[in-house]
């Protein structure tokens, strides 16, 4: 967990306390990204490995240009794979930079900057990782030539709508993630409150295209913003960004499990805490919560873990599942002993899971 970012309780800070459960569910998210780059086998995955045809098939030189000499020896299958792994790695790492300083702003209240941080990961970088799942020989291809012919500001309003659809269909399962809701989120031009237009407004103090977020007379972006806009805008931030958030962890885990980079066990475990994290912001609007009619008042019911330390049962609660990704513990009803460090236990919540 990144102690940074994380807010626990009673840490004194400036967000209100309301955000703070969607702040940690997109701390958990981001740590998931950053999990691919700092996890030793996984970077060992991001290798490729090429078995020469002969012991002596070497570069003459190390002024050789390695890719252009390996498609000149008939490797075209190993360039793709060295690219599109090195593709990957560096978006993904990217990203993660972006998504770290816009979280560290928000949590500072410091919005305009956490806003705009995130056009170039959700807008730009994702738009790629989308394409290397989806149609990775296209991509690569076009990736040889000029770069208009890649550039993701090119990439037409269709296309991108299908993309989504199309990385939706690889997700397995893919509760909460609708591509029309997604396609709006980040892409329409004509709702201010779409990623595509409140950048805009975040990173420009006047904008005149488009009569949907035209500046007022008299008046710049987001500069006289006072307390009623900032919590308006933490409405916005921490609506928009846990969803598109786990769509892209989904869709970056998705690549990994198709390339055999993680396995299926792997990623169950990873989808798991995504997915409470999930439920439990949309039950915050939904009214059947207070009856308990809720999936996740059905899953909880079906959650029983028997602790290593003490040898009882415990029954979980929603309030338990809370904790596990608010405060990153569950706690023995009996011993006071947590169970999310415990392999045992959390690979039973596991089970019960998937099962469910």
């Amino acid at each position: 967990m990144n102690d940074i970012l994380f807010i626990y309780p009673n840490d004194d800070v400036y967000l209100p306390e309301g955000f703070h459960f969607s702040h940690n569910v997109c701390t958990r998210l981001y740590d998931d990204l950053v999990w691919i780059l700092k996890d030793a086998t996984i970077q060992r995955k991001f290798k490729v490995r090429i078995d020469f045809d002969l012991s002596n098939e070497r570069p003459d030189s190390e002024n050789v240009d390695i890719i252009e000499w390996l498609l000149e020896k008939g490797y075209k299958k190993e360039v793709d794979e060295i690219i599109s792994k090195n593709l990957m790695s560096g978006l993904i790492s990217d990203s993660c930079h972006f998504i770290y300083q816009a979280l560290n702003s928000a949590k500072k209240i410091k919005l305009t900057v956490a806003i705009s941080l995130l056009r170039k990961p959700f807008l730009e970088n994702l738009l790629i990782i989308e394409q290397l799942l989806v149609d990775e020989s296209d991509f690569l291809r076009r990736f040889e030539s000029e770069a208009n012919k890649f550039d993701p500001g090119k990439v037409k309003t269709e296309r991108k709508k299908e993309l989504i659809e199309n990385c939706i269909d690889s997700i397995r399962p893919n509760s909460f993630l609708s591509s029309d809701f997604i396609n709006e989120l980040r892409w329409d031009k004509n709702n201010p409150n779409s990623l595509y237009a409140y950048s805009n407004i975040a990173t420009h103090l006047v904008t005149t295209r488009n009569p949907s977020y035209k500046t007022e007379k008299n008046n710049l972006n987001l500069i006289f913003s006072g307390e009623h806009e900032w919590l308006s805008q933490l409405d916005y931030f921490y609506y928009f960004l846990p969803f598109i958030l786990y769509y892209s962890t989904e869709v970056v885990d998705t690549y990994l499990l198709k390339n055999k980079m993680i396995t299926k066990k792997k990623g169950i475990e990873r989808k798991f805490l995504r997915i409470i994290g999930q439920m439990l912001l949309h039950e915050q609007h939904d009214e059947r919560s207070e009856k308990g009619k809720t999936g996740l008042t059905s899953l909880s019911r079906k959650l029983k873990v028997k602790c290593k330390k003490c040898n009882k049962t415990n029954q979980l609660y929603k309030s338990d599942l809370f904790n596990l990704v608010n405060d990153d513990y569950v706690l023995c009803k009996f011993c006071l002993y947590d169970l999310l460090r415990e392999t045992e236990s959390l690979n039973q919540m596991m089970k019960k899971f998937v099962e469910f």
